[in-house]
C-alpha cells in the first residue's frame, strides 16, 4: 500500500497480522508514525478482507506520489493498492501526472495488480488509468440491501475516452461525510482528532485521541478489492492484472438502484453501470473463479535431436513414406540413449 504511514495500533498485533517495517517513499519521514491516519485505517480494509497477506506499507510524501509509488514497485509486489488521486476532469495530462500514468503502466506490465479509488466526488487519477483496477462504492443498508454510495465518483472518463468508472465496487458510506466503518487510527492524529466527539454522521462520537475513526470513501473500497486480489492470487498464483479485474466483474453482486456522487453523475441499473460498475465485489465468488481458472504447467516439448543424430536416419528427414516402423524404433532408440 502506498499511503500516509502505518502505525501499529494494538488491533493490528492483537490479530497477528504479518506486517513489513514502513518503507519511506522519496520526501518522507517518520516510519513509525502516520501523522494522518489514513494510510493505518485503509490498512485496516485490507488486512480484514485478506488477513493471511504480507502487508508491506510505503509511507508517501505527496510532493513525489510518483517516486513514492516506484519504491512500492521496486518491492516487487503482487498487488499494490493506492487510496489516493487528483481531480482530472479533462486532458491533457500535467507532465507530473504523465509520470505517475508511465509508471502504474510500468507496473501493470510487470505483472503487477494495480488498484486505486475511484475518488469521492472527484474525477479521479489515476483511478480513471485504463489499467488500474478502479474502487467505486456501494451502500449496505441496515436491512441488507444495497444502493449505489453517493459519495463515491462514477463517470466515463475524457482524459481516456473509452473508459469507465469505476469497475467494481466496494463498500462506502453515503454523504455528507462517509462516516461508515470504524477503523484504527494513531491515537490523535489529524482524522482521530478531525472526526472526535459530536455526533454521528458529522463526527464519530468517540474521543479524538483514542485511536479509533470512523470513514470510508472510496479510500476504502480500494484496499478491500485489494483484499479480494490477494485472495484471488493464493488460490492462482498465474492469475494476470487484467484477469484479476476481469473475474471481479464477471463474480460481483450487481446493484441496480441508486446514483453515484452528484458532481460526476452515475445512475445505478442493471448490468454494469457509472454508479457501481460491475457491482460490489463479491470475495467468495470471485476466489473460486480464480481457483477454476487453474492451469496445469504443460509438459515441457522434448528438445530437438542433434543434426548429427538424425542424419542417421535421412528418411526422417526426407519425409521417406518407405521409412519402416523398425526404422522408427531404431530412431526412437537412440534418441533415449543419446
Amino acid at each position: 500500500m502506498v499511503d500516509s504511514g502505518w502505525y501499529r495500533h494494538p488491533y493490528f498485533t492483537g490479530r497477528g497480522y504479518r506486517v513489513s517495517p514502513v518503507i519511506l517513499g522519496p520526501g518522507a519521514a517518520s516510519p513509525d508514525h502516520d501523522e494522518s491516519g489514513h494510510g493505518t485505517g485503509e490498512s485496516a480494509n485490507l488486512l480484514a478482507v485478506a488477513p493471511d497477506v504480507q502487508f508491506t506499507m510505503v509511507k508517501m510524501n505527496f510532493v513525489d506520489s510518483a517516486g513514492a509509488f516506484n519504491a512500492a514497485v521496486a518491492l516487487n509486489p503482487h498487488i499494490i493498492s493506492c487510496s489516493w488521486g487528483g481531480d482530472i476532469r479533462t486532458g491533457p495530462l500535467s507532465a507530473a501526472n504523465n509520470v505517475l500514468a508511465a509508471a502504474v503502466a510500468n507496473a501493470v506490465r510487470q505483472g503487477i495488480i494495480v488498484v486505486f479509488s475511484a475518488g469521492n466526488g472527484h474525477f479521479g487519477f489515476p483511478g480513471q488509468h485504463p489499467d488500474v483496477i478502479s474502487a467505486g462504492g456501494v451502500f449496505m443498508q441496515p436491512d441488507g440491501s444495497l444502493v449505489a454510495s453517493d459519495y463515491a465518483s462514477g463517470f466515463a472518463s475524457a482524459v481516456y475516452p473509452g473508459r469507465n468508472v469505476p469497475d467494481v465496487s466496494g463498500l462506502v458510506g453515503m454523504r455528507p461525510g462517509a462516516a461508515y466503518i470504524m477503523l484504527p487510527v494513531e491515537p490523535g492524529d489529524e482524522i482521530d482528532r478531525g472526526l472526535g466527539g459530536g455526533a454521528h454522521p458529522a463526527k464519530d462520537e468517540t474521543p479524538g485521541d483514542d485511536g479509533w475513526a470512523a470513514f470510508s470513501g472510496t479510500s476504502a473500497a480500494a484496499p478491500q478489492l485489494a483484499g479480494v486480489c490477494a485472495l484471488m492470487k493464493q488460490a492462482n498464483s498465474q492469475l494476470t492484472p487484467s484477469r484479476a479485474r476481469d473475474n471481479l466483474k464477471r463474480t460481483a453482486i450487481d446493484v441496480t438502484v441508486g446514483t453515484s456522487n452528484p458532481r460526476t453523475g452515475g445512475v445505478a441499473g442493471p448490468g454494469p453501470d457509472l454508479a457501481t460498475g460491475a457491482g460490489l465485489a463479491d470475495a467468495h465468488r470471485a476466489t473460486l473463479l480464480a481457483r477454476l481458472q487453474v492451469v496445469t504447467q504443460p509438459i515441457p516439448p522434448i528438445p530437438a535431436p542433434p543434426v548429427a543424430v538424425l542424419n542417421q536416419f535421412p528418411a526422417v528427414l526426407a519425409g521417406d513414406n518407405g521409412f519402416t516402423t523398425d526404422d522408427y524404433q531404431a530412431f526412437e532408440a537412440v534418441l533415449m540413449n543419446r
